[in-house]
């Protein structure tokens, strides 16, 4: 499903986003299946906005919202561990939340996972 170097270019702007060695991303993929197995360990809720996502694949793609049995909002949870990116469209319509609070709770959540080096951003390269 990936074009030709696509996965590549995708990993190298999440290797440059973090600033950390590609070779990383390995280690905190790993790290970030854990977590997100554990936050969906129990039971969960998917809303889909079925507008297409975009993105490379040829397959097609749609936004969607999980939120987690304890009600926590799964991509809020993965950046605020270090674990995912604020990055790529957004959906026009959310029926669970609203867009503009939405992108300022990561991007607050985002601040708080760089401050306290946590996931990807634990794995920074050190500035010379």
């Amino acid at each position: 499903p990936f074009q030709k170097g696509g996965f590549h270019k995708r990993t190298d702007a999440q290797a440059d986003y973090f600033n950390i060695y590609k070779k990383d991303l390995y280690t905190i993929a790993g790290e970030a299946t854990t977590f997100t197995a554990e936050a969906l360990d129990d039971r969960f809720t998917v809303w889909t906005c079925w507008q297409d996502a975009g993105g490379q694949s040829k397959l097609p793609r749609y936004f969607a919202i999980v939120i987690t049995a304890t009600g926590d909002d799964l991509a809020e949870l993965l950046v605020e561990h270090g674990y995912a990116r604020l990055y790529g469209a957004k959906p026009e319509e959310n029926p669970v939340q609203d867009k503009e609070r939405t992108l300022k709770m990561l991007r607050k959540a985002e601040n708080r996972a760089r401050k306290s080096k946590v996931g990807a951003w634990a794995f920074r390269k050190s500035k010379k």
